[in-house]
């Protein structure tokens, strides 16, 4: 395991939005992974170590990502709604969700029969490369809008019982 020299220590859910900042930058590194293995204008071939790299970012966004956009949909947003001045934000960013997970879909149907033949077919290969790319895109855009526009306002918008049971509901989806 790599250690970071000063690397801070993660959130832990008395700190909510930190956490799902965390959550952010794992995102960010599996979805960079997912670019690197779909860099090529053509299928390649697997080997064991782009393999493991490949089902160790589906994994990611077949057990953990689920969980970080149900902390949101399930537990921030609801609570952020009634604050003035966030509906539409929050409706774009569930509009958002929705079509990330289809590309998840899609993207683990896609990556688990690459890992199963070890190269996919050229269509598959092009729906791949497009997936994985419209991914980055819109995890890109949703992280910047909930960072800069909707982090911010949150602690001036709920209070100090409203974010830790935002951290208690994070904290229990991920006791399964």
């Amino acid at each position: 395991m790599l250690v970071k020299i000063g690397a801070s220590k993660p959130a832990d859910f008395s700190d909510p939005v930190g956490v799902l900042i965390g959550c952010h930058r794992k995102i960010e590194d599996h979805v960079g992974v997912l670019e690197t293995l779909t860099v090529a204008d053509k299928p390649e071939p697997l080997n064991p170590e782009r393999r493991g790299a490949l089902e160790r970012s589906l994994n990611y966004f077949r057990n953990a990502a689920p969980k970080h956009s149900s902390d949101e949909d399930d537990s921030l947003f609801p609570r952020l709604k009634k604050a003035s001045g966030m509906k539409t934000v929050i409706a774009k960013l569930e509009k958002q969700h929705a079509r990330l997970h289809e590309l998840q879909a899609t993207i683990e149907q896609l990556g688990m029969l690459w890992s199963a033949r070890g190269i996919l077919s050229p269509s598959d290969w092009t729906r791949m490369k497009t997936d994985v790319e419209e991914l980055s895109s819109l995890y890109s855009e949703h992280i910047q809008i909930e960072e800069h526009d909707l982090f911010p306002k949150v602690s001036a918008s709920l209070s100090a019982a409203e974010l830790a049971a935002v951290g208690k509901e994070m904290a229990a989806r991920r006791k399964d």
